[in-house]
This record gives structure tokens, sequence and C-alpha cells, in this order.
């Protein structure tokens, strides 16, 4: 019964989101959401994430409706122009592209490499729900901020409490991968790759490898990766086979 409360409870609040950002929100209820969104930092990052949802979607169905608009612009009495000029504009971009190939990997590094491919986990959905862990998803807000101290200043306390947590020290690592401090990154991130079940674990391994990348340490990162089925572990480690 408390479950389904909570569940129930969050979903009025869900729905409140909604209506705020469609500018629909009753007058008796405003005052008080935006109150409460001055001060709870969960309920202000879910409406971010909501409002950049909505938001995408609005460009997604803005940039097709221009592509539409523009195919109807031209005529065929204009396809022999756009055809000297398509082929003009490619016959550049192959120059430019074959020029920037060439200065890119002769300036290559493990760091560049890690540069390029390290993105930060997305992180998890703040929920809204009443929950014990209030404290993990205020940390998860500055993550997502980039906030990395911040975040690692409210999840080292709770990691310690709890060592074997395979979230926490996900993310603990993947913060300290973002701050630059891949060394230390690494022993997080190995107490994940070591749980076969977890759902972290390619992930983990994945980041345990960057991290590795880093420290140039490229025949470690390289063992890792022949180990992990994705697209961009199989990228990664053909870039590191480029490297050598």
């Amino acid at each position: 019964m408390e479950t389904d409360k909570n569940k129930h409870r969050a979903q009025l609040i869900q729905d409140q989101i909604d209506q705020y950002l469609r500018g629909e929100l009753p007058a008796n209820q405003l005052d008080a959401f935006e109150k409460r969104l001055e001060s709870d930092t969960i309920l202000k990052a879910a409406v971010e994430e909501q409002k950049a949802i909505t938001d995408g979607a609005e460009e997604y169905f803005l940039r097709d409706s221009l592509d539409v608009f523009h195919r109807e612009m031209y005529t065929e009495n204009s396809t022999k122009n756009r055809s000297f000029w398509f082929a003009a504009a490619a016959a550049i971009l192959v120059i430019i592209g074959v020029t920037s190939w060439a200065l890119f990997f002769q300036n290559e590094t493990p760091q560049s490499v890690f540069a390029e491919n390290f993105r930060p986990d997305p992180g998890l959905p703040t929920t809204m729900g009443p929950s014990e862990d209030y404290v993990f998803y205020e940390g998860m807000v500055d993550y997502k901020r980039k906030k990395y101290d911040e975040a690692l200043e409210k999840w080292q306390p709770l990691l310690q409490k709890n060592k074997e947590s395979d979230t926490l020290n996900y993310f603990v690592g993947v913060a300290y991968l973002a701050k630059g401090n891949s060394s230390q990154a690494s022993g997080f991130l190995e107490n994940v790759t070591i749980k076969k079940n977890s759902i972290f674990n390619d992930d983990a391994r994945y980041y345990l490898a960057l991290s590795k990348i880093n420290d140039g340490k490229i025949s470690e990162a390289k063992t890792i990766l022949e180990h992990i089925n994705t697209s961009e572990s199989v990228s990664l480690l053909q870039r590191l086979k480029d490297l050598e």
C-alpha cells in the first residue's frame, strides 16, 4: 500500500511539472510550486530534465518541417546549378577531410584519444517520491550539472557505509574520471568490473579502459576492451591499434 501511495504521489508531481511547463498549472498551485522549486534541488532537476526532453522534441519536429519546406523551395530549373555546387562542395570537403585526418593522427596521443572518447555517463533519473536515498539523488543532481566535487562530497560518506554498492562505486569512479583523476577512478571502476551480474559491468569496464588510456597504459586498456562486445569498445580498440 505504501508503495502504491508513493507511486501515486510521484505521478501527481509529474502531472504538476507537465502543467507547469505548458503554462497550465492552476493559479492556486502555481505559487506553492514555484516556491518549492526554489529550494528543492531534485524537483528543479526533474523540471529541467522534462523541459530538455520537450525542447528536444520540438526542435526535432521544427527541423523536420524546415527540411520539407526547403525541399519544396527547390525547383527542377535549379537542378543543374545545385549539382555543380554540390560537386564543388564535396571536392572541398574531401580535401579538408584528408588534411584534417593527417594532422589529427600526426598529433594523436593517448590523452587525445581519451579526450575524444570520454563522455560522462548521463546519470540516473532523479526520483520524485519520498526516498531514504535523497542524499544520493542530490549528488546525482550535482553530477548531472558537472559539479563533480559536490557530488563526490555527498556520495563518499554513503560509499563508506556501503562499500559493495556497484551503483556508488560506478558513479564515483566516473566522477573522478570526469575530473581527470584517472588513477583514482580506476579503483572504484574495478570494484564494479568484478561483479559480473552488475548492470554497470560493461560500462564500468569501458570507463576503466579509458582511465588506463589516459594514464598511458595502452596494453592494459586493449586487454580490457577485447572482452567488451559493444560498438564503442570495438571502435576504441581499433583506435588504439592505429596508435601503435
